[in-house]
């Protein structure tokens, strides 16, 4: 099975009762992927480059992992300890509409 993904990590800013926005802080972090399906199309670096409107596998703005794995596991180096709100994960659609 093959899996692709786009990873977005939200902290939420905010200052006394005022909040300002989600800020998404995996954007351009360094990452990590266990099995890549081909590091030079599909990197774990695709995840947090913020490319996303392209949910097709081949439209080059996903990460994905290898075939016949029994995981998949994708890390994002964010740099120091945060308060997360919350974390997205975008799968491939292959551009068809996402519904929840």
């Amino acid at each position: 099975m093959n899996t692709c993904a786009t990873f977005f990590v939200y902290l939420l800013g905010s200052w006394g009762s005022n909040v300002f926005a989600y800020e998404n802080i995996a954007r351009n972090k360094p990452t990590w992927q266990h099995y890549p399906f081909s590091p030079n199309k599909w990197g774990s670096d695709k995840a947090v480059d913020g490319l996303y409107n392209d949910s097709f596998v081949g439209g080059g703005q996903c990460t994905m992992s290898a075939g016949l794995q029994s995981r998949a596991e994708w890390r994002v180096d964010l740099g120091e300890v945060f308060s997360i709100h919350h974390i997205f994960i975008q799968y491939s659609t292959a551009n068809s509409k996402w519904v929840m």
